[in-house]
């Protein structure tokens, strides 16, 4: 069957697209798990589409069916070959919008600038409703909202605090990415920064909290000697930190 699907792909898309459709709503669960196979094939040629497709079976009553969705989203995440900054945002805004439908939600329907922050934000909503394992989109975010060069009018503490807050621990641990690629926010955003290493630094989830304790050791130190130019700045965020977060990270 899959032969045959990616021939269709090749010679008609359309055609295509409204199989995986019809199979992605088909009663048997084999054929919808067929379908998750299909994603990547129907998002080079028809997004939203592959959007719908993709957040009908990730939220299959079907157990089988839907972690067969999921992991065919991480593979999917995962070849970046297939993934622009401006390709993943579309795709996850997709994704959210399809999930509020699903749902019974009425979406936002106006069409925003993939720089525009409600794009980024939703794309980023959209990520966080299909599991903290999509790393590479989150990756992708995280290296606009992070590139204040190019993108300076993301640098707000709206977004900051929007990042901070999130609900997926992926998300959280991108802005740990961004604070530490950026350690001159300490002094264009100064209370924000240390209070957003303050918060990531005792984050509920382990592998944020220790991707933060990681990164932020690295700020500090530079072959055992401490080396930031922002000392000022991270004892106070260090002044706040629980014995044990202090340990983990090597200050007394």
């Amino acid at each position: 069957m899959y032969d045959a699907l990616d021939q269709l792909a090749n010679e008609d898309p359309e055609a295509f697209a409204d199989v995986v459709l019809a199979m992605a709503t088909n009663d048997n669960p084999l054929l919808r798990e067929q379908a998750a196979l299909s994603v990547l094939t129907l998002i080079q040629n028809n997004l939203p589409v592959a959007a719908r497709t993709a957040a009908l079976l990730c939220n299959d009553k079907d157990d089988d069916v839907s972690t067969r969705a999921h992991n065919q989203l991480w593979e999917i995440s995962q070849d970046s070959e297939h993934w622009s900054s401006e390709r993943s945002i579309a795709f996850l805004r997709a994704l959210d919008q399809a999930s509020q439908v699903i749902s019974g939600e009425q979406p936002e329907t106006v069409d925003l600038e993939w720089t525009d922050p409600r794009a980024i934000q939703s794309a980023i909503d959209g990520l966080g409703k299909f599991g903290d394992h999509l790393t590479d989109f989150a990756y992708n975010i995280a290296k606009i909202v992070g590139d204040a060069a190019t993108y300076p009018h993301l640098f707000t503490e709206d977004m900051f605090a929007f990042l901070m807050n999130h609900s997926s621990a992926v998300v959280r641990s991108s802005l740990v990415n961004i604070l530490a690629n950026n350690e001159d926010l300490l002094r264009t955003h100064r209370s924000f920064a240390i209070k957003a290493w303050q918060k990531l630094l005792v984050d509920p989830h382990p592998d944020t909290r220790g991707w933060a304790a990681d990164l932020f050791y690295e700020q500090l130190f530079y072959d055992g000697q401490r080396c930031s130019v922002f000392e000022s700045e991270y004892q106070e965020i260090i002044a706040t930190l629980p014995s044990e977060v202090r340990k983990s990270i090597a200050i007394s």
